[in-house]
């Protein structure tokens, strides 16, 4: 049997017996695995003007359970001033290339699945309590020990313990008691409950998938369906015949309610695409302006960087030859199909090289005027 990121299951068995089913412990999923990050370097990012960090003083604190929002000095975090403590980091895939490259291991997922990378340093005995996610989230142990306690079950009815900064579960009945080590995963499917506890200081990657909401994708169709609609259009009957039954719900005005649904089904491949590769926080809207020039970015390419979007999820595309409809950042672009090798390059994990980039001044004159809008990003050479 082949090895994947799984052990000794196939990535096709994992998500055929456990993708959203049940839990699952891999030892050395990774192999001999390097963190990206060392403590150091992590409480760098801390504070870094950017950082979307959190620090949880479990104990020690002004109280129980206290929240701080970041970024800190450096002087308030070296040393951490509680005694049991957990600080978590969002969106690091977006600041560190070697965290990024972490999403090679769940390259068999759609991009569009994909969130984003948190990692968090903890004390020892330091955690969040028991709580749940929303999504699926793969946890690969980056740094020293951590003991994962886990539910059976999905949490139906979620119960909190009453005036805490953060979200704890009232009652928690663990089923599953794993001690991991550097290179281990653990994968969650969503509302298992899990409760993380440091032995001794720890680090943790959490590679976190993306579950839209169907009150938000539907809300976002018909939001564009709307704004679609021509101007003025009403209903009509300009064959009615007279009514038998007036007060009868008319199956004509039903038809035409059920062809509005339906004419919202039948268009909803490219508002869905505009809608799935849109920005969701307010630091990947505010991208820097960047003046780029066709011969800048195949310079910087041939020097090694690569050219990517700044978020996975932010470049997915279809095909409806001979055109390829690229969804980029909430919005659309027609190219010829023949691009396509480009443009799937650019959504992988690495992104695209030089290589990747055909000749002509048309296409590099569009790839750089993406990156001056911050469309996309050029990535550092050494992914």
């Amino acid at each position: 049997m082949s090895t994947s990121f799984f052990g000794l299951l196939t990535t096709r068995e994992f998500l055929s017996e456990y993708w959203q089913k049940k839990p699952l412990l891999v030892r050395g999923a990774a192999g001999a695995f390097e963190s990206p990050l060392t403590p150091a370097a992590f409480k760098e990012l801390a504070t870094r003007p950017d950082a979307q960090v959190r620090l949880v003083l479990e104990e020690g604190g002004d109280y129980p359970w206290q929240l701080v929002e970041g970024p800190f000095r450096a002087s308030e975090l070296d040393p951490v001033p509680a005694s049991v403590w957990s600080m978590l980091i969002q969106e690091v895939d977006q600041q560190h290339a070697g965290v990024r490259a972490l999403w090679q291991y769940l390259d068999f997922l759609p991009t569009w699945r994909l969130d984003d990378i948190m990692v968090s340093l903890a004390s020892d005995r330091g955690g969040v309590g028991a709580h749940i996610d929303e999504y699926d989230v793969f946890l690969l142990q980056g740094h020293g020990q951590r003991r994962w306690l886990i539910g059976g079950e999905p949490v139906e009815d979620e119960t909190l313990v009453e005036d805490l900064d953060v979200r704890i579960l009232a009652t928690f009945e663990p089923a599953y008691d794993w001690l991991v080590e550097p290179g281990d995963l653990v994968y969650l499917p969503p509302r298992f409950a899990h409760h993380g506890i440091a032995v001794g200081e720890c680090m943790t990657y959490s590679l976190g998938c993306r579950a839209p909401s169907a009150a938000d994708v539907l809300g976002g169709l018909l939001e564009e369906a709307l704004m679609a609609l021509p101007e003025g259009e009403r209903y009509s009957d300009p064959d009615l015949r007279p009514a038998t039954a007036p007060g009868a719900l008319s199956p004509d005005a039903v038809a035409w309610a059920r062809q509005l649904v339906q004419r919202v089904a039948a268009e909803a491949e490219r508002p869905l695409g505009r809608l799935l590769t849109e920005p969701r926080r307010q630091s990947e809207m505010e991208a820097e302006p960047v003046d780029m020039t066709p011969h800048a970015l195949m310079q910087a390419l041939g020097q090694g960087a690569r050219l990517a979007a700044p978020g996975r999820y932010q470049s997915q595309y279809m095909t409806a030859a001979p055109v390829l409809v690229w969804f980029l950042r909430g919005e659309e672009i027609e190219l010829d199909a023949a691009l396509e090798p480009m443009v799937a390059a650019i959504g992988t994990v690495h992104g695209a090289r030089a290589e990747d980039i055909p000749a002509g001044s048309d296409v590099r004159t569009l790839l750089a005027d993406l990156v001056s809008e911050g469309a996309l990003v050029l990535l550092p050479g050494e992914m």
